[in-house]
């Protein structure tokens, strides 16, 4: 049933392993939790109905939601002017997906076998003997759990396959779609005049935070940089309430007067599907963008802005990426190996806030020691950034201080 596959995110995780990947003393506790105070459940012929009703009418799976909808109707608009852009498989994933989805039928069978003996499990002693028990060459659960623990990456690039591959089958013309978007190459097309019609496919959290191909994580401000010249914003992802609500997208729209295009769950099928939106309805939504979308203005031309250099030292910078913000407004990510940056000149160097802080789910960012300091400079003017640690050394995040050197 392809309706189905999901595009969430975090979520995803446990969505593709089918299990809770918790170690099973934990996994145990909830379960007899779950056995004494069992879940109001659905009946059986009320969740067939359903399921019937949804398999011949997908579409009554998710609506669209459209502010701002502009009144004068759909214009002919150049094929190259409505681009959309989605999350894909990493590069370096690829080869290691095959050999987890092999892992996968082993462990799909394993749950299927303890789903049944855990129906006469009476007490949680008897439910962690049955989960650490070998059975020849069958993993345990908890080799389980700690195997898709350690892989949870690689789960969620399962779901970025998926993603991909009904988006390039639905798209016709390669020119209108780009996958494996990364964080940077949405900020710059977000700031593009030339494309005013955008459609965004996004992993998001339950907490509404948008991610990349690689995870990063979508900042608060990026959409507060919209080009003007933007007309039309769709982004299709799960928990869009939550997503809308963390971006202010509805008072964005209002202030920009763009028009907006979100999925909204029909709330009937809460309960098969979560707060997930199916990625087989994709050409759905697709197909109203398309219906709203809108021409570039005549004689709008890309302007001019300066530029300035932003290089920060890097060099004990051991493992990861950072974001660079200047003044709560994203400009890109760097790292040991890329320490420059072109960004916008700020009006006044010494007196814009730069900040830098870990945009990774996955991948923390780690010092070769922990520097109080390090340094950065916009045009040779050099400016000095106070490193944070948690209690346990873990970074924070960097933030300017107040003394700058000429």
């Amino acid at each position: 049933m392809k309706y189905l596959f999901v595009i969430c995110g975090i979520s995803l995780v446990s969505f593709a392993a089918g299990a809770h990947a918790a170690p099973s003393d934990e996994f145990c506790k909830g379960w007899m939790e779950s056995k004494a105070n069992p879940p109001k459940s659905i009946s059986f012929w009320k969740k067939t109905g359903l399921v019937l009703r949804l398999s011949f009418n997908k579409n009554s799976i998710v609506q669209t939601q459209i502010t701002n909808a502009p009144s004068n109707g759909r214009q002919y608009f150049g094929k190259d002017e409505l681009m959309i852009l989605s999350t894909g498989v990493r590069n370096e994933a690829a080869p290691a997906l095959s050999e987890l989805q092999e892992r996968l039928k082993t462990y799909a069978k394993l749950r299927k076998h303890l789903r049944e003996q855990l129906k006469s499990i009476t007490t949680e002693s008897e439910c962690v003997q049955l989960l650490t028990r070998h059975e020849g060459s069958t993993p345990t659960y908890d080799e389980m759990a700690s195997d898709l623990e350690k892989n949870r990456e690689l789960l969620a690039d399962l779901e970025n396959e998926k993603i991909e591959t009904l988006l390039k089958s639905k798209i016709k013309d390669p020119a209108r779609l780009q996958t494996k978007m990364k964080l940077s190459q949405l900020a710059q097309m977000l700031q593009n005049p030339e494309k005013p019609n955008l459609i965004l496919f996004l992993h998001a959290s339950e907490d509404g935070r948008l991610y990349d191909t690689d995870w990063n994580l979508i900042p608060n401000t990026l959409f507060q940089n919209l080009s003007a010249e933007i007309r039309t914003l769709a982004i299709y992802s799960c928990h869009p309430e939550a997503v809308e609500k963390r971006y202010q997208l509805k008072k964005l729209a209002q202030e920009r007067s763009l028009t907006l295009v979100m999925p909204v769950l029909n709330r009937k099928v809460t309960w098969l599907l979560g707060e997930s939106i199916p990625v087989a309805l994709a050409e759905k939504f697709i197909k109203v963008v398309e219906s709203v979308s809108q021409p570039v203005r005549p004689g709008i031309h890309p302007r001019t802005q300066l530029r300035c250099t932003l290089s920060i030292d890097t060099r004990s910078l051991a493992e990861g990426e950072l974001g660079v913000f200047i003044d709560r407004m994203y400009q890109g990510q760097i790292s040991n190996q890329q320490n420059e940056l072109s960004i916008l000149c700020p009006k006044s160097p010494q007196a814009s806030v730069v900040t830098l802080q870990n945009m990774n789910l996955f991948h923390p960012v780690k010092w070769v020691e922990q520097p109080d300091l390090i340094q950065a400079s916009i045009q040779g003017e050099t400016i000095l950034l106070r490193n944070h640690y948690a209690k346990d050394g873990s970074y924070i995040g960097s933030k300017s201080t107040s003394s700058v050197a000429r």
